[in-house]
């Protein structure tokens, strides 16, 4: 016997076999639509806005080491949502759907210190994801190895790489060109700084250019003298040493030591 139409949902009726109905079949996308409608917009366009979100692909945030990679999962999100229109309340439902494992279970420990009516902002929800995965203290700790930078063995490419990458941890330090130009030449090795110091460079890429040329030179230079120590002079193989004192006086022979007068006598006997 089928139930009355309306009544087939309804909690705690049984079925003819007597057993509990299960729960609504309900998927994320009717959840955020219902988040997203809350302003009463049509249920239609905002299923189309989400499915319009899902299609730019957004990245997926998890759990991560590196502090940059925060702002730079925030920086795609928001490059997804200049193609779309959705205020910041939409954003925050949207973005929230992208973070999995342990990104997940802090914003689910964000929303519940919320008070009940609070809705989180776009702008709220960058600061405090921001505050969680990326600590003050952390950054300093990026900015002091940013500083304390050398080039060490490393080649100026490996150099440079590492330098463009730890200065975006301490963005103040390089916040012109001029003051990035001298923070790359104070990492840079005292043989390199000497070449550079007399050279004047319009740009950051352009110093960079300039040490790789220079570095190249002195890797050729290198290379020269170890060849011409490795190679005797006029290509000889004679082990002689050279001659680098005066002649020594000649050596007298020796016959033994004298001996007695009675022993001379009877060999002669």
């Amino acid at each position: 016997m089928s139930n009355p139409p309306g009544n087939g949902s309804g909690h705690g009726e049984r079925d003819g076999d007597g057993r509990l109905p299960g729960p609504p079949n309900v998927t994320l996308v009717d959840v955020l639509i219902e988040n997203l409608g809350q302003r009463g917009g049509d249920g239609g366009n905002q299923r189309r806005g989400y499915d319009a979100f899902h299609r730019l692909d957004p990245p997926i945030f998890k759990v991560t080491k590196d502090p940059l990679d925060v702002d730079h999962w925030i920086r795609i999100i928001e490059q997804k949502f200049g193609l779309m229109e959705c205020d910041d309340y939409e954003k925050v439902t949207l973005a929230a759907h992208q973070l999995d494992d342990a990104a997940g279970a802090w914003w689910q420990g964000y929303l519940t210190q919320q008070e009940r009516d609070h809705r989180v902002d776009w702008a709220e929800f960058k600061a405090a994801f921001r505050a969680h995965h990326f600590p003050a203290g952390l950054m300093e700790l990026k900015a002091d190895e940013f500083r304390n930078l050398k080039q060490g063995n490393k080649s100026i490419i490996e150099y440079t790489s590492a330098f463009n990458y730890l200065s975006q941890y301490a963005l103040y330090e390089v916040s012109s060109d001029p003051k990035k130009q001298n923070c790359y030449l104070r990492g840079l090795s005292l043989r390199i700084q000497d070449r550079l110091s007399v050279a004047s460079c319009a740009n950051f890429n352009a110093l960079v250019s300039k040490a790789i040329k220079v570095e190249s030179k002195m890797l050729e230079l290198d290379a020269e003298t170890h060849k011409r120590v490795a190679t005797p002079p006029h290509g000889g193989t004679s082990s002689q040493r050279p001659h680098t004192g005066a002649t020594p006086p000649p050596r007298v022979p020796s016959y033994g030591a004298p001996q007695p007068m009675w022993m001379v006598r009877n060999q002669g006997a």
